[in-house]
C-alpha cells in the first residue's frame, strides 16, 4: 500500500482490540500469518513486544516489528 510522503505515520505498541491486524499482508505469508495468528497471545505472554506502524488517527496496521529478547551462543551457530 503506497504511502503519501507527507503522511505521518505513528508507532504503536500493538493491541489487538484496538489495532485492525487482521487483513495485514506484506506479501510474506510466514508474516503475515505470525502477526493474524500468533502475536497478541505471544505479546499478552509477555514472550515479545510487538510494535506497529499506523497512519496518524487510523488504526489500520501498516508494519509491524516483534522485539524477542533472548540470547544465543554464537558457538551454537
Amino acid at each position: 500500500m503506497p504511502i503519501d510522503h507527507n503522511t505521518k505515520l505513528r508507532i504503536e505498541t500493538f493491541n489487538k482490540e484496538a489495532h485492525d491486524y487482521k487483513s495485514f499482508s506484506c506479501g510474506v505469508e510466514r508474516l503475515d500469518n505470525y502477526l493474524i495468528r500468533n502475536a497478541a497471545s505471544q505479546h499478552a505472554d509477555s514472550m515479545v513486544r510487538v510494535y506497529v506502524v499506523v497512519e496518524d488517527g487510523k488504526n489500520v496496521v501498516l508494519a509491524y516489528i516483534v522485539i524477542n529478547v533472548g540470547h544465543m551462543d554464537a558457538a551454537e551457530l
